[in-house]
């Protein structure tokens, strides 16, 4: 993500900044600049967050599944 997802962002992000955005208007600037910085910020958000990655078991679970999300009991 480091070398490659942000350099992307970024490069992309400068250049939009210094050859399609001059000579915009300011409201126009404003909204980039915030969904540009909305994009890095949820990246990183992203990025930094557990997954939830939930192990594969190959024994059904003992305790009673309450959910439809659990395991199906097929008669």
């Amino acid at each position: 993500m480091a070398g490659v997802t942000y350099p992307l962002i970024i490069g992309v992000s400068l250049f939009t900044l210094a050859f399609a955005l001059p000579g915009k208007p300011l409201w126009l600037v404003g909204i980039w600049a915030v969904c540009t910085v909305t994009l890095i910020v949820s990246l990183a958000l992203t990025a930094c967050s557990d997954p939830g990655i939930v192990r594969r078991t190959l024994e059904k679970p003992t305790a009673p599944v309450t959910t439809r999300r659990g395991w199906a009991s097929v008669e």
